[in-house]
């Protein structure tokens, strides 16, 4: 049984038999891991992950799939929902895994980051969105989200995929990237603060940070912070130090 992919749900089926063997070989999933495989398509990945003896859970939004997944993969629990509407107890502890709908890409990995009890992290993303989240200071592909990913997270891209390893085929090319978790990222005295502060220094990146942030009085000689930079050239230290220099108790 071939089943179609449907554009609705922006699904492009990992089929190239190489790429699914590299992608279980970079995971080294055991026995004793929870995983959680969001959007398993017609389970191709899904095969491996079983073969594993890990606790898997499988979140699927396409009713179709649904039934086809549980079908053939009887004993393997599935969630039927929209991934970016779930609490987050259901990611706890858990490995996630997945070849993700590019539209959902980057709204998932901003709850991800708020949701702390996740071991790892392993997707598949188009490669324009993988370069900003590993890029560095003083690139064009540095930006708020490159930052708040690397303040949570140690992200490396494993390898880049053809667009003929799917199906149907995307436009663009893809990257199969990790996220493992800081044992101690810096600590946010504000996240709200923090986000604004990101948002203020991007929106206006080719200005002196001095300028871009004028409206929150930050007290430069106290921060450490050169004036004279770019928000595009501060790394995640200097926003976490000036977002919490701000911050006041109540």
């Amino acid at each position: 049984m071939r089943l179609q992919p449907r554009k609705r749900f922006g699904q492009h089926f990992l089929v190239d038999v190489s790429v699914i063997a590299d992608i279980h070989e970079v995971l080294h999933i055991s026995g004793n891991d929870r995983v959680l495989e969001i959007g398993a398509g017609y389970g191709n990945l899904t095969r491996g992950l079983v073969a594993t003896g890990a606790e898997l859970v499988i979140v699927e939004l396409d009713r179709v799939l649904i039934k086809y997944l549980r079908k053939h993969f009887s004993n393997t629990t599935i969630i039927e929902g929209d991934v970016l509407e779930l609490e987050a107890d259901v990611f706890g502890s858990r490995r996630i895994v997945g070849n993700l709908p590019y539209g959902i890409s980057t709204p998932l990995l901003i709850n991800l980051y708020g949701f702390n009890n996740t071991r790892d992290l392993h997707f598949m993303l188009q490669k324009e969105l993988a370069d900003r989240l590993v890029a560095t200071p003083n690139t064009k592909s540095w930006g708020r989200l490159s930052v708040k990913m690397q303040h949570m997270f140690d992200v490396t891209t494993l390898f880049e995929v053809p667009s003929d390893a799917f199906d149907p085929p995307p436009a663009v090319i893809s990257a199969f990237v990790r996220f493992d978790r800081k044992e101690s990222p810096l600590e946010i005295s504000n996240m709200n603060l923090f986000n604004t502060v990101l948002t203020a220094a991007f929106s206006q990146r080719r200005k002196k940070i001095s300028s871009s942030l004028k409206k929150f009085k930050v007290d430069w000689d106290t921060v450490c912070v050169d004036v004279n930079l770019r928000g595009d050239q501060l790394n995640v230290a200097e926003f976490v130090t000036i977002a919490n220099s701000l911050f006041s108790e109540p």
